[in-house]
């Protein structure tokens, strides 16, 4: 199937207009259309204004907004109910696209860390590890982030909503990482008026993530062999690895192990798993010689590029932040002038989804060894104008003092990127360095080896 017919069949099947980056979520975990490139949301968009403009009025698709497509039959549904009179158009004809506003009811909001979870266990109706919850959350899409430990930002917005919030939090604490929405697991359990709710049993225990039940399961395997997904799942629930409310769990242990192995890619992280075409194996059992060579390659050039970041002049370093803000798809991008920053010395807007704005104050601290400490976060922090968010990337780490700042509650909003982040984004971006393809070969495994006896 081409994209442009997988979007087709999921707009047409979800009967409402979608934002581009959620169509190819749903194509993807519905493996209607693959791809081995790295920006599928961009193709399937760029596919579905293509055949926009190719056919006019007579497409498939009709634009609501910026991002936001339908198929052009159900936003125009007929409205007369009497038997062999003519169908009448209804208030969106053929020809007519949706106003912004009607579209914008449609695209999905991008959430905090903390929303994204409450959303995530109060449709498991069930406690999850903080691992499983940031799972799901991406392979979602509720939430996005660039850092290399998601699944540690997640918990940690968990607890301190815990923390400030006590027992008006929406969340609970059922065992050591393991949380779930307040009203689900705390409701009564008597049915006596006026009788106080006993708080509900804990959990028997903690329970894997998919990710984990998988590698569980195809540690059976003989070496280099693979399995289909669907076995994998399905063989995670039978021994009870996995416990789930989901209705397509198949199609989750699909989009997790997808997202993990483009995460670790884009990274140059070791990777956890292969997946050719919804067969998965796990990559420690695979041939490692020319792919841990260019892993090994890939770890020097972004030392490499820290290495550069660090010895030029702070003007230097204020420069290479503006391009990879650009890089990372920022707009209105600008330095400040020397000395009158207050401790800004970039601006820039980030564009979400075409629908979100998000006005960012950036200070580059380019350090040799020193780690960056409190008082730096606290100054920027007072030079944030409204609406702000700030942004602290150095060429060296932060204190515990620093993070602790950061991540404080009831302030305005500051993130940190630390030198090794700095540099996976520089490499992933092209930001002083280049990306060259090379194609590698890898034999398939005999048929009598795809599974274990």
């Amino acid at each position: 199937m081409t994209a442009a017919d997988a979007a087709y069949k999921v707009l047409a099947d979800a009967g409402e207009p979608l934002h581009y980056k959620e169509i190819t979520d749903r194509i993807l975990v519905a493996g209607l259309w693959t791809t081995a490139g790295r920006t599928p949301w961009s193709t399937v968009g760029k596919t579905i204004t293509d055949e926009i403009k190719r056919d006019g009025p007579k497409s498939r698709f009709v634009k609501g907004a910026p991002g936001v497509f339908a198929v052009r039959e159900i936003l125009a549904e007929p409205t007369s109910s009497t038997p062999g009179e003519p169908s009448r158009p209804g208030p969106k004809s053929p020809s007519r696209q949706m106003t912004f506003l009607d579209a914008a009811e449609h695209v999905r909001p991008v959430m905090t860390a903390a929303n994204a979870a409450y959303r995530v266990l109060a449709d498991a109706a069930e406690p999850l590890h903080y691992k499983e919850i940031t799972d799901r959350i991406l392979a979602a899409g509720s939430w996005t982030t660039d850092g290399r430990t998601p699944w540690s930002t997640v918990a940690a917005r968990i607890a301190d909503e815990i923390k400030r919030d006590g027992s008006k939090s929406r969340f609970v604490k059922r065992a050591p990482g393991v949380f779930a929405v307040r009203e689900i697991v705390a409701g009564p359990a008597s049915s006596r008026p006026g009788e106080a709710s006993r708080p509900a049993p804990k959990p028997p225990g903690r329970q894997m993530t998919f990710l984990d039940a998988a590698e569980r399961v195809l540690q059976g395997l003989n070496v280099g062999a693979r399995m289909h997904y669907g076995e994998v799942t399905k063989r995670a629930l039978e021994t009870g690895l996995i416990v789930t409310k989901g209705k397509t769990p198949e199609s989750t242990m699909l989009a997790l192990v997808t997202i993990d192995v483009r995460r670790r890619d884009e990274s140059g992280d070791p990777q956890r798993f292969v997946n050719r075409r919804g067969m998965i194996g796990l990559a420690e059992k695979l041939p490692v010689g020319i792919a841990g060579q260019i892993r090994e390659h890939n770890v020097k050039a972004r030392t490499e590029l820290l290495r550069r970041a660090k010895e030029g002049t702070a003007g230097d370093f204020e420069k290479l932040v503006e391009s990879l803000l650009h890089a990372l798809g920022f707009e209105e991008v600008e330095r400040t002038k020397m000395g009158t920053d207050g401790g800004v010395d970039v601006r820039g807007t980030l564009v979400v989804g075409d629908v979100v704005r998000i006005r960012m104050a950036v200070q580059a601290k380019k350090l040799t060894s020193d780690n960056v400490l409190r008082p730096v976060v606290q100054q920027l922090r007072g030079a944030l104008g409204a609406n702000e968010q700030g942004l602290i990337i150095t060429t060296s780490g932060f204190s515990k003092g620093a993070r602790e700042e950061a991540a404080r509650t009831g302030v305005s909003p500051v993130a940190l990127m630390d030198g090794q982040q700095l540099a996976v984004l520089l490499a992933k971006h092209q930001v002083g360095a280049g990306r060259r393809e090379h194609v590698l070969i890898v034999l398939d495994p005999p048929e009598s080896g795809n599974e274990s006896s």
